[in-house]
């Protein structure tokens, strides 16, 4: 029998690899490895290792923050929800679907009217390989609230709970009839919080690719427990996003990813024209009248300036007349993501004050990764406080408005 001779090289190359592990396990961190232990036995996370991280954390923000790209501000988001028998399992209380829901979906509507008040929002429901729509597209935030309120109830007491298996043809179908009727100028995007592993459907899910691409419709997918190819697909062909959550904490940061307006890119650009919109007065009547709207009785409200119609919230689309009506403040909080406000450089200066709050700044602070910082525009310092409700609540600079 003839042998078989072996390379030295080749082997110890081998062997090599199989120590170091697969290419995948790379993009996973695994936290016990940078713990030491210092003198007192106290076990403590490498410092240098944690700075690096924290230094990454905020160069990423200040790219992000310094970009000027185009956004869609006028938003149209219809949200799909995994209902299945998936679920329904408990290894997370009080069970999977309720933890979606109080955990991410609930907290995203909330922040996404809060930072796009021009955009609106639909929810469906996935189960029993059906697509149930639960709410109309519609900027009215409690009525969401009011749809997720009552889901959660459903399934607590028992009444409706998650079940069956989902077909997202069916899903994406109902989101297209309802994306397919909006304006030009707003984006379409389809957000799927997926629970299960797959998607059981009559027909070829593919087909829809071309016609979501066609009506400029982004499919975005959040799985908690793994990546399915069907939906990576899908998501990358129509220029969405496809993640998978690691832990609750990245969980959450991947659904306020969410809240940014997606870039206009040229496949997705569609063409510039004027859109009428109205600032309605507000209202206060000594008798309740009945609003356009909901067809309550209200004692304050707005009236339509083109067809003095009566509604009781905004923004709003009139009832009457279609004529999208806002207030000021909506319009100009929208516009913080065209042009947000230029991160602040790092503060290195002792004994300085900071111009927001005029208290002393302590360099070693450090709020949600904004440190102490200086305005690139009007040299001001500013401590870490401050420079986090610029950036996340305020949008502009203080002293340089002044």
């Amino acid at each position: 029998m003839a042998g078989v001779e072996i390379d030295d090289e080749e082997l110890n190359k081998d062997h090599s690899l199989v120590e170091s592990g697969f290419a995948w396990e790379s993009r996973y961190t695994q936290s016990w490895e940078i713990l030491k232990e210092d003198a007192a036995g106290t076990l403590q996370p490498t410092l240098a290792v944690l700075l690096q991280r924290e230094s990454e954390y905020l160069q990423k923000r200040r790219i992000a923050a310094d970009s000027a790209l185009r956004r869609g501000i006028m938003r149209h988001l219809v949200i799909l929800i995994d209902w299945s028998a998936a679920a329904a399992a408990v290894d997370v209380t009080p069970n999977r679907g309720v933890w979606v829901i109080n955990n991410a979906v609930r907290p995203l509507i909330k922040e996404f009217f809060d930072q796009n008040p021009l955009s609106q929002v639909s929810l469906i429901v996935l189960r029993d390989g059906l697509a149930e729509r639960r709410s109309e597209l519609s900027p009215n935030l409690s009525e969401h609230e009011e749809t997720l309120d009552k889901l959660v109830l459903e399934t607590t007491t028992e009444v409706s709970p998650p079940r069956g298996v989902v077909s997202l043809q069916n899903g994406l179908e109902v989101a297209h009839s309802i994306l397919g009727h909006v304006p030009g100028h707003g984006t379409r995007e389809v957000l799927y919080f997926q629970i299960g592993m797959g998607s059981h459907d009559a027909g070829n899910i593919f087909d829809l690719v071309p016609v979501m691409i066609a009506a400029k419709v982004r499919f975005n997918v959040i799985a908690i427990y793994g990546e399915v190819a069907v939906t990576r697909r899908i998501a990358k062909e129509t220029g969405g996003t496809s993640s998978v959550a690691i832990n609750d904490v990245h969980y959450v940061d991947l659904v306020r990813e969410q809240l940014v307006p997606p870039v206009v890119t040229r496949d997705t650009r569609t063409t510039s024209y004027l859109v009428p919109m109205g600032f309605p007065l507000q209202l206060t009547h000594q008798k309740a009248i009945l609003c356009a709207c909901h067809c309550t009785a209200k004692l304050k409200g707005y009236q339509c300036p083109r067809c003095r119609a009566f509604v009781c919230q905004l923004p709003i689309d009139c009832p009457i007349c279609r004529l999208t009506l806002i207030s000021a403040p909506h319009l100009a909080k929208s516009y913080h993501h065209l042009f947000p406000p230029p991160s602040y450089e790092d503060c290195n200066a002792l004994n300085v004050t900071c111009a927001g709050c005029a208290q002393p700044v302590h360099l070693e602070q450090n709020i949600d990764g904004y440190r102490p910082g200086r305005c690139r525009r009007c040299a001001q310092d500013f401590c870490a406080s401050c420079n986090y409700i610029v950036h996340s609540s305020l949008y502009n600079c203080p002293t340089c408005l002044d």
